[in-house]
This record gives C-alpha cells, structure tokens and sequence, in this order.
C-alpha cells in the first residue's frame, strides 16, 4: 500500500508567496545619475588702437632727435580656457618712408619699445619685455597661467630721427601680434 502525504494547500501557499514577493538579496540604497557640462574653447585675440598719434611737427635740428609714440591700449584676451593658457605679443615696425635720402634706423639704441601692464586677469602673471633695437620682430608681453584671462597696456615707441632730417612726413605702421 503507498503512502500518501498529504501537504496543506495553505503551507504551499505560503511558500509560493514567501518566494514570489521576496526582496532582492543584495538592494542598493543608493543610485548615481551622471552629468556632464562642457567648456567650450574660445579664441585668443589682440585688439590694437585703430590710429597711430599724431605729433606736433619737429623743430629742424643739426642733432638727431628722441621720439616718442604712445600708441594706446593694447589688450588681450584669451578665451581658450586651456590649462596652460600661455601666450606671447610680438611686436613688428615697418620701416619709415621719409622724404629725402636719410633713413630712420630702427636698430639700436635708436629705438625702443616700452610698455607696463595696466590691467590683467587675477592669478594670471604678464612679462612685459623693453625692446632697445626694432629692427626685426620680437616679444613685449608674455602671459602665464590658465583659464580664461585677459591683459592690457599701453605701449611707448621712441625712434630716433636723425640729424638733419629733412622737411615732410615720417611714417611706419606697427603690427602687434599675439601666439
């Protein structure tokens, strides 16, 4: 004769339900969602005075004389945003037409390029560098830091005209570039 075992009807219930809503073993109590926000990269620009100053007409002289030409504000900024947002102002002056056959020699000591920082960036360091020979093109400013930033100065050309120099118009254009 077999035995029969009979189980509940309510114990298998109770056993089907215990396992169909039990929580999972290992439930995390906490979630993280990521986001992101991006900087976008901007660009380095140089703004330089539209006009050059115009100077009272020298007095003739036997001696060669000392000129000097505030240009106005110079400004840079760099909106790179980078790390290492170093840059460089290089300054480059055109050789002067002048009437007549003497030349306005730009080497030196018979020309300068003088210019102090009048405004920067906080935690941002500008270099200005004094020029004494315009003949060939070379660094005035060097900026050091990171981020966004921005500089400004006002710079002094002082050529010499030379002795002799005859009666017209001195002129020269003065490029500044910024790297």
């Amino acid at each position: 004769m077999r035995n029969r075992t009979i189980v509940p009807i309510a114990l298998i219930t109770a056993v089907v339900g215990t396992l169909a809503f039990a929580a999972p073993a290992s439930a995390a109590d906490t979630g993280a969602t990521p986001i992101t926000a991006a900087v976008a990269v901007g660009t380095l620009d140089i703004t330089v005075p539209g006009a050059g100053p115009t100077l009272d007409p020298l007095v003739a002289d036997l001696g060669a004389q000392s000129v000097p030409f505030v240009l106005g504000a110079v400004e840079v900024i760099d909106g790179r945003a980078a790390v290492d947002a170093a840059w460089t102002v290089s300054v480059a002056v055109a050789e002067f037409t002048i009437p007549g056959t003497l030349e306005v020699d730009l080497a030196a000591p018979n020309s300068a390029y003088t210019s102090t920082v009048v405004a920067t960036t906080p935690d941002y360091t500008v270099t200005p560098t004094a020029l004494t020979d315009l003949s060939a093109t070379a660094v005035v400013q060097t900026g050091a830091g990171s981020g966004i930033n921005q500089s400004s100065w006002i710079p002094t050309i002082t050529v010499v005209i030379p002795a002799n120099a005859t009666a017209g118009a001195y002129s020269s254009s003065v490029t500044h570039s910024v790297l």
